[in-house]
């Protein structure tokens, strides 16, 4: 069994000694109370990326964002898929802080292990605790997966060192070799295998002999919706419908039925228990909340505009219909409130305000903060995974129901192309793109942008005419970070990217 070390992970660690933070967790893990203030923990993991740069690297990378004038390089090394990647702060940030929440949860499950006098309750208590601390190493290796790990494919899936470390336990002197893209793979599915056995099947109503819970909780249904992702991900699609047909056909997460509903949902994160879509939704406060969406939205109340880093591209706005929510509620009009930058107001530039700032994070009085109730899964997810996997205009146009879009009539090609626009409308800033594009095996051809004013470098082949052909799709796989290469002698880089 591999075994992983916290020390190697993190850059500001020294490898010639054991880590505190790990002295502490076994010294604090000893009764149930610990056990329970451990799990806790657990959701900052998944918190601390699920939104913000784990989210905006990808698609900054992609073509559906155009850096705005004034962006102050925020961002550059991803949008230009520069060769200097390999040392961006985009890169070591999200590899750190994957690996170090998967060294904590290791030591937990080998600390937990020798906890004793636990009564029934708290046995059961702590056998959720274990389930919740796989599906969480699950989640951060699917993070890592989807941004490290070149995508899967016959000729791929058994080659060395194109996987990840696969670290389960504590060892400062470890230093850990990449395995294979099936066995990172297999090795999530085992977690989520685990982890489904957690007690509390759903966050709402019982049924099925469930415990009761909010959506703020990992529950089977949230294991179950990250297993048709990875599951898809693997390019198993009669799995990943499975599961994905299981939370649709539950009943317990139908699609909203109004554009305010829908609005709700987005702008006030469906109020404090999530909207009724939501699979696993973090829970937030003014004082506590996770990394955010800003970068696409900053807004100045005192002028009423906007001074985003990045802005939609035009192609990204002519997907929406009039009629389709999404549009209203994901961007601004352009009119009432416009985008300022570089001292001039440009109107009709459309910004993304999918992610405005829950009012109710807010402090009192103060502007927004953009914080959220990230939304972890949600069930528009496994709608697209269905569409996709079964190429069924049928469940495409479900989903477009409940978003006031018109239906597409469509077949083969054109079909295919409908539902991969579909992604796009739906799931756009959340971090998707890229994951979409290695999927289908294309690049894209430019950036157009809405306005040639309003944007960096006009005309650049790094910025609005940036194109990705077959032999540049290596770009579309993060490089392992630099510092990473640099401590570890037992670690291979990704092809195509030096160092």
């Amino acid at each position: 069994m591999l075994v992983g070390v916290l020390g190697l992970l993190l850059p500001s660690c020294d490898l010639d000694r054991y880590p505190t933070d790990t002295i502490v967790l076994e010294r604090a893990l000893e009764t149930f109370a610990d056990a329970q203030q451990f799990r806790n923990g657990f959701y900052s993991f998944i918190r601390s990326l699920n939104y913000g740069t784990a989210s905006t690297t990808t698609e900054l990378m992609s073509d559906l964002f155009n850096a705005a004038v004034g962006y102050g390089l925020r961002g550059n090394a991803p949008h230009t898929l520069s060769e200097a990647f390999p040392g961006a702060g985009e890169v070591s940030g999200i590899w750190n802080t994957a690996f170090h929440g998967i060294a904590q949860i290791n030591s937990f499950l080998y600390h937990v292990q020798n906890l004793s006098g636990l009564n029934e309750a708290q046995q059961a208590g702590v056998n959720d605790f274990i389930a919740e601390a796989h599906y969480t190493r699950a989640f951060l290796y699917t993070v890592l997966a989807t941004h490290f790990m070149p995508p899967i494919s016959d000729a791929n899936r058994n080659t060395a060192n194109l996987g990840l470390p696969l670290l389960t336990r504590f060892d400062v002197n470890y230093r850990p070799s990449r395995a294979t893209i099936q066995e990172t793979f297999d090795f999530i599915i085992a977690d989520l295998e685990v982890a489904q056995t957690i007690s509390v099947i759903h966050g709402e109503t019982t049924g099925e002999g469930a415990t009761r819970a909010s959506r703020h909780r990992i529950t089977r249904d949230a294991v179950y919706a990250l297993k048709a992702r990875v599951l898809f991900m693997m390019r198993d699609n009669e799995g990943a419908v499975r599961y994905a047909l299981y939370l649709i056909d539950s009943g317990r997460y139908p699609l909203v039925s109004s554009s305010a509903a829908f609005t709700a949902m987005w702008h006030n994160d469906g109020g404090t228990a999530g909207a009724s879509e939501d699979i696993f939704i973090l829970h937030a406060s003014p004082t506590v909340f996770g990394p955010t969406m800003g970068i696409f939205g900053l807004f100045s109340s005192a002028t009423n505009t906007f001074n985003p880093d990045f802005i939609p591209t035009q192609r990204v706005i002519d997907l929406y219909g009039a009629g389709d929510w999404r549009l209203s509620t994901f961007f601004s009009d352009g009119v009432n409130q416009m985008l300022n930058n570089g001292g001039m107001n440009h109107p009709g530039i459309r910004i993304l305000q999918k992610f405005p700032g829950n009012p109710a994070l807010r402090p009192a009085g103060a502007p927004t903060n953009h914080a959220h109730f990230a939304k972890v899964h949600r069930i528009a997810e496994m709608h697209l995974i269905v569409a996709e996997a079964t190429q069924s205009a049928m469940r495409l146009n479900v989903l477009r129901a409940a978003r006031g879009a018109t239906p597409i009539f469509a077949s083969g090609e054109a079909l295919r192309d409908a539902i991969r626009d579909e992604w796009v409308r739906e799931m756009i800033g959340e971090g998707r793109r890229i994951e979409s594009l290695r999927r289908w095996g294309i690049g894209f051809d430019g950036r157009p942008p809405q306005s040639r004013y309003a944007v960096v470098s006009y005309g650049s082949s790094e910025f609005t005419h940036r194109q990705v052909g077959p032999n540049q799709f290596y770009r579309f796989t993060l490089p392992i970070p630099i510092t990473e290469m640099r401590r570890n002698p037992n670690m291979v880089q990704n092809p195509g990217w030096g160092f």
